[in-house]
């Protein structure tokens, strides 16, 4: 498959390197020319977000991702990722068995996974996303992820089903279930401020390029509370200084006040789409009932509380 995804494009002697397979097969191409990552839109077994598009094909999701990245491209100076075209000038690939595959040019950099930290680099991550939401508010990207009440019901569908088949015990599954009802009705509520969100903003989604903060794959980007964004990141940095220097970044570039109940809603949100979206490929791994135990106790319970 990767053998012949590469040939669809004009590189010039490449190799590749497997990088990681989760919603996309990715992998790191090397050739005369430079860098670059190409992603087979296939997600790995037990990992399906598929429900959540609500309907529509996932050609339209893969080409709307293509023009975010386009738009930032040509109105910021974000840094972001660069659509690579195919031998006939296409920014999507399809293979023989109807995978879809698109390439984009490698950004050099270290993922924050590698950085230390600081009060001044947080400050910076803040900073960066506001970037971001502001370049994006002015345009408005058809076929996105929508994570509104819509969304909420098919997590709910969705997470009925675990509890039905075991995969979840009655007890974390009543507060899951529990969980994403006040979260609808948060969502429905503030559903006029939903604007552009990149939505996975994990640190191995984010490079430090010199001084820059880059953030890579808008694969799972749409329109949310802007808090969701910073329930992502704080929920990886788990360090309540550095949250602190994330909010004021944010706040200063954005010139708003942010919703602190909101950034706990889209918490609990983040945590939730990683259990209902993976729980066919997570549900019998060892560490799971340990993770669901804090999940429920530090997250839900306390979300569910206030």
């Amino acid at each position: 498959m990767i053998k012949e995804a590469i040939e669809k494009y004009n590189f010039v002697n490449p190799t590749s390197r497997f990088v990681r397979h989760n919603e996309n097969m990715t992998y790191c191409i090397t050739d005369d020319n430079g860098q670059y990552v190409l992603r087979i839109h296939k997600p790995s077994n037990g990992f399906s977000v598929d429900f959540l598009r609500l309907g529509v094909s996932q050609d339209k999701f893969v080409e709307s991702e293509m023009e975010v990245l386009t738009y930032l491209e040509n109105t910021s100076q974000l840094g972001t990722q660069k659509v690579v075209r195919n031998k006939s000038g296409e920014p999507i690939t399809s293979l023989r068995d109807g995978s879809l595959v698109t390439a984009l040019e490698w950004v050099k950099g270290k993922t924050l996974e590698n950085v230390e930290i600081t009060n001044e680099l947080a400050f910076r991550l803040g900073w960066m996303i506001g970037s971001v939401h502001k370049s994006m508010s002015k345009v408005k990207i058809e076929n996105r992820y929508i994570y509104g009440a819509e969304m909420i019901d098919k997590l709910l569908e969705e997470a009925r089903y675990a509890i039905a088949a075991k995969h979840y015990d009655k007890e974390h599954g009543a507060i899951i279930i529990d969980t994403l009802l006040k979260i609808k009705m948060k969502m429905d509520k503030d559903k006029n401020r939903f604007s552009f969100v990149h939505a996975d903003l994990g640190k191995s989604n984010l490079l430090l390029c010199n001084e820059a903060i880059v953030p890579i794959d808008f694969s799972l980007s749409g329109y949310c509370l802007p808090e969701m964004d910073l329930a992502s990141i704080f929920s990886h940095i788990n360090n309540d200084q550095l949250n602190k220097e994330i909010l004021k970044g944010y706040e200063s570039y954005c010139s708003i006040k942010v919703d602190e109940k909101a950034i706990q809603t889209c918490l609990s949100l983040q945590v939730l789409l990683f259990i209902i979206c993976q729980h066919e490929k997570i549900y019998n791994q060892p560490w799971i009932e340990k993770s669901m135990e804090r999940w429920c106790n530090d997250i839900f319970l306390q979300y569910l509380k206030d």
